[in-house]
């Protein structure tokens, strides 16, 4: 698919490359997990800089996934594409995304390119990276005996809700890399931003999604 901006971002060229490597969590205002990337395709007219997300997504105690685009407006196949490419990763039903976006943009996206599909997914797949990540630190289990479904961590007989599990998050170790619910890896240092061919995990993606 072609993507439409209405203006051109300017990247800064001594700030390195952007994408997958500038991914980064925080603990979000009011608790929970904030994760934030760097994606040109959503920056419209601001300079590009690897300190400057253009994409967020925040998981917090409600039953609502936001994600917020601070520089551009979206057109309606837009919206859908994000909404449907955050909940496959995060493995929720769609309806549980909202994505705002501000009042006075700087930009307009009509259509997801590849590029944008692949940050916004990786942002994602942090996210839901994290969040296994302080289910199994609290639990005590290994972190390959969780899958994820229906916003929550279930390993065996037990179930952590996102939200239970959220600011613990935001906290934990950064992960090397993610894989995708496509079943691709994707490393996230900054010296390697890689799309890795792996096999795909031998689990029902209608239901769960193991890390």
């Amino acid at each position: 698919m072609s993507q439409v901006v209405a203006y051109c971002a300017v990247p800064d060229l001594a700030q390195g490359g952007f994408g997958a490597e500038t991914v980064e969590a925080w603990p979000a205002a009011g608790g929970g997990l904030l994760v934030g990337i760097v994606e040109p395709a959503f920056a419209g007219a601001v300079p590009l800089r690897r300190t400057v997300k253009t994409i967020f997504i925040r998981i917090d105690d409600s039953d609502v996934i936001r994600v917020f685009l601070p520089y551009v407006a979206l057109e309606d196949e837009a919206r859908t594409c994000i909404r449907v490419l955050i909940a496959a990763e995060l493995f929720v039903d769609e309806r549980c995304i909202e994505i705002q976006t501000p009042a006075q943009p700087v930009g307009v996206i009509v259509d997801i390119d590849p590029d944008a599909e692949r940050s916004l997914r990786v942002c994602a797949a942090v996210a839901r990276t994290r969040l296994v990540t302080a289910a199994a630190e609290r639990l005590g289990l290994a972190i390959d005996l969780y899958q994820v479904s229906d916003g929550a961590v279930f390993g065996f007989d037990m179930c952590v809700p996102f939200r239970d599990v959220a600011a613990d998050a935001a906290l934990s170790d950064a992960p090397s890399s993610v894989r995708l619910h496509c079943g691709h890896t994707i490393a996230l240092s900054a010296d390697v931003s890689a799309e890795i061919n792996v096999p795909r995990i031998s689990v029902d993606r209608d239901q769960f999604a193991s890390i």
